[in-house]
């Protein structure tokens, strides 16, 4: 039964995927649309979930203090962790994403139009110029969130930080918060395109302060970040 119906929710998700991207969209060329945009995103992402049976436990919201910037650093196991951040963050963000998404046919017109921010791994000069892009952003009072492992885990296991991956919030002078996301993959495996019921636990860890640890060792603070994020995941 349960598998009928993630088959039978994929044309489901596909249509309030092209419904709420299409909106937001056309909210973006109106004067002031960006909040419009983000509520946009969160009801899609909150269809999503609904439409999946996925509950999102989350631990740890009221180290957000609402009305400042962050960095959330997040582990990356399945798409349904976009959705997740999407539905529960307290403020409005924009995702890191990688270059090739932005080439998909108007989702990659969708993305830029919402101000999401691409980022081409083919080089550290790409890598630093998009890094420095959302730096700003950042300064101009938007949050960013960023898949620090680069891609999606197959296996489970949280794989290593991309070099320049904190490199953002260094740039910012904004805390860096750590997200441990746990159960995802079990909802939507990578290569799956079945969302499956089930829970995921997000755990907020406390933010990381740029000023303190960042600016004399990169290294050290992105070990950290991971470190937290590691703490609180279990392999599922």
């Amino acid at each position: 039964m349960q598998k009928a119906w993630s088959i039978i929710i994929v044309p489901l998700a596909l249509i309030l995927t092209a419904l709420m991207a299409t909106v937001s969209v056309l909210v973006s060329f109106v004067p002031g649309g960006k909040p419009w945009q983000f509520a946009c995103s969160r009801a899609w992402a909150r269809g999503l979930l609904a439409l999946g049976g996925i509950r999102v436990r989350v631990h740890g919201l009221e180290r957000i203090s609402s009305g400042r910037s962050y960095v959330f650093v997040a582990n990356h196991q399945s798409y349904s962790d976009i959705w997740s951040l999407l539905a529960v963050l307290p403020l409005e963000f924009c995702f890191v994403a990688k270059e090739s998404l932005f080439h998909w046919p108007f989702i990659g017109w969708h993305l830029r139009r919402s101000g999401m921010i691409s980022i081409d791994r083919r080089g550290m000069k790409e890598t630093y110029r998009a890094l420095l892009a959302a730096a700003e952003k950042i300064r101009q009072g938007t949050s960013v969130v960023i898949f620090a492992e680069g891609t999606r885990s197959i296996a489970g296991e949280i794989g290593p930080f991309k070099r320049g991956s904190l490199l953002v919030a260094i740039k910012a002078g904004v805390p860096i918060v750590p997200i441990a996301i746990n159960g995802s993959r079990a909802c939507l495996p990578k290569g799956s395109c079945l969302i499956r019921a089930g829970v995921i636990d997000m755990v907020i860890v406390d933010p990381i302060s740029v000023a303190d640890n960042g600016r004399a060792d990169e290294r050290q603070l992105t070990e950290m970040v991971r470190g937290a994020i590691v703490k609180h995941y279990v392999n599922q």
